[in-house]
């Protein structure tokens, strides 16, 4: 089985990023905040995979800029890009977020749950 592809989008806006918390009714990482992002399809690039991502999310088109980050698990490699905002101001797009928030890194540092992964990224580049 091939492993998944799995990117995150790293929105910043001067010292604030933008995080969702996860709808609990999803199985990755419910009630959990994180990252904008998802599973990249089969017949997408990353950057294509990011992009939709972004947009059915959140209601946003975005540049990615460049990678930051990669894990490599085993079940999915995550992929970490800093991107631009084209269009748009983030909102609910649909269910897979419960909401948004703009959070500076010590703010992220006091939520609870969050994904590790999302803050030792942003800890160790901004």
């Amino acid at each position: 089985m091939k492993k998944l592809d799995v990117v995150h989008a790293i929105i910043r806006n001067r010292d604030k990023f933008l995080i969702g918390k996860r709808s609990l009714s999803k199985k990755s990482g419910p009630g959990c905040w994180a990252t904008i992002g998802g599973r990249v399809e089969n017949f997408e690039s990353l950057h294509d995979g990011l992009v939709r991502e972004c947009l059915e999310e959140i209601g946003i088109k975005i540049k990615p800029i460049k990678e930051i980050a990669k894990i490599d698990e085993q079940e999915a490699t995550h992929y970490w890009f800093e991107v631009e905002i084209i269009s748009g101001e983030p909102f609910l797009a649909n269910d897979e977020n419960s909401d948004l928030m703009w959070a500076t890194i010590s703010v992220m540092e006091r939520l609870s749950p969050l994904t590790a992964d999302d803050l030792k990224i942003l800890q160790l580049n901004y």
